[in-house]
């Protein structure tokens, strides 16, 4: 599977995202949604595709002002199993504006992961 967004929920107060990312010859994937989030991110899971990534492959969730929401906090994510990063992981809950871009690294050559967020909508 190509690297896409593959669902977006942003009309409900909690905000749910799911992309697919499949890693280049590099390792590396990177995909950024269309739509412009403002909330909090309060859970982050990544789960190993079918061809799974390398061991300890990163993952970065940036939006108009951080480079990584998670603060390092999803780095080293297994090859095997579902790893879930929950609000405590994520100090509370970040706070989010703009378009999200996920960002891979160590993936491993053409291997796939599936990454969903959870936010909670600001007004």
């Amino acid at each position: 599977m190509a690297t896409a967004i593959t669902s977006e929920l942003h009309n409900d107060d909690m905000m749910i995202v799911t992309a697919t990312l499949t890693s280049n010859g590099s390792g590396l994937a990177s995909v950024t949604t269309s739509h412009t989030y403002k909330g909090f991110l309060v859970q982050v899971e990544t789960d190993p595709g079918s061809a799974a990534p390398t061991a300890n492959w990163d993952l970065t969730i940036a939006d108009s002002y951080l480079e990584d929401l998670t603060a390092g906090a999803a780095q080293n994510r297994h090859t095997s199993e579902t790893e879930v990063l929950y609000q405590d992981d994520l100090h509370n809950g970040v706070a989010c504006y703009g378009p999200l871009t996920f960002s891979a690294s160590g993936m491993g050559d053409t291997n796939d992961a599936a990454v969903t967020l959870y936010l909670i909508r600001v007004m």
